[in-house]
């Protein structure tokens, strides 16, 4: 069980040829799929198609959270609350008016950890970088700038939220505490925990960060993250993360 723990927490990345030869030797009992900014999604199908089973965030959801505007329309869809969003797509001409607010939030169509994501712009210089990003990627988020309040996160193993944490934006106004944002612990109450598990059963995650933020009484999700770090929120909460992960990992492996 240690052992495990640690394999989780390291979070390294193994290359396909290696884990396909595992699998065929029967090397593990179970896997945990981990969808890297740099890692090709169909490298993820070919993992489940070589019967790396059973597995934690399989292909499908992972591909549906890596996925920004898809899995903002999924909890949408599922009534759950969202910041308004605006899709900009390359040589569309976005409806501005739709969307509210003086300054503005962009972000790319996929990523994590808050890169390339750009906080608080002015409308008209939001609406530019958007449409750059959809020359590059073929697609922009916009969202309303809700102001410097804590964006949360809660950590679901399973059925459990085993860790949460609130997160004061640095400088540039993310919160991630990979670009300079500052990690507390955090207590959500009985509905933000209840918004937290719908969010990641709505996308069909087994391990997820739900990134939840209040803006005028009333809390929104922001994001859902397939592929969590686990170390600032086990440094400021104090729980063991990647060992929860590793329990379920054993029970899943266990049902087959």
């Amino acid at each position: 069980m240690a052992r495990l723990a640690q394999a989780v927490s390291a979070q390294g990345g193994t290359p396909l040829p290696m884990l396909s030869g595992a699998a065929r030797r029967g090397a593990a009992d179970v896997w945990l799929s981990r969808l890297g900014s740099g890692t090709p999604p169909a490298e993820v199908d070919l993992l489940e198609t070589r019967g790396l089973r059973p597995m934690l965030n399989g292909p499908r959801s992972l591909h549906l959270t890596h996925d920004k505007p898809l899995a903002l329309a999924r909890l949408s869809a599922a009534g759950l609350p969202v910041p308004p969003t605006l899709l900009v797509l390359r040589d569309v001409p976005p409806e501005r008016d739709a969307l509210p607010g003086e300054r503005l939030v962009v972000k790319p169509p996929t990523g994590q950890s808050g890169r390339g994501v750009m906080v608080g712009l002015p409308r008209d210089e939001a609406f530019a970088r958007a449409q750059a990003y959809a020359e590059l990627c073929g697609r922009a988020l916009v969202q309303p700038w809700l102001g410097q309040g804590l964006d949360r996160r809660v950590l679901q193993v399973g059925s459990r939220a085993v860790a949460a944490m609130q997160r004061r934006p640095g400088p540039d106004g993310r919160g991630n505490v990979a670009q300079g944002g500052e990690a507390t612990a955090w207590q959500p109450d009985a509905s933000q925990l209840s918004l937290a598990r719908r969010a990641q059963q709505t996308l069909g995650l087994d391990v997820a960060g739900v990134d939840l933020l209040v803006h005028a009484g009333r809390t929104l999700i922001l994001e859902v993250n397939a592929c969590p770090g686990f170390t600032a929120i086990e440094a400021v909460c104090g729980e063991d993360v990647a060992g929860a992960v590793a329990r379920l990992a054993l029970q899943r492996a266990g049902e087959v």
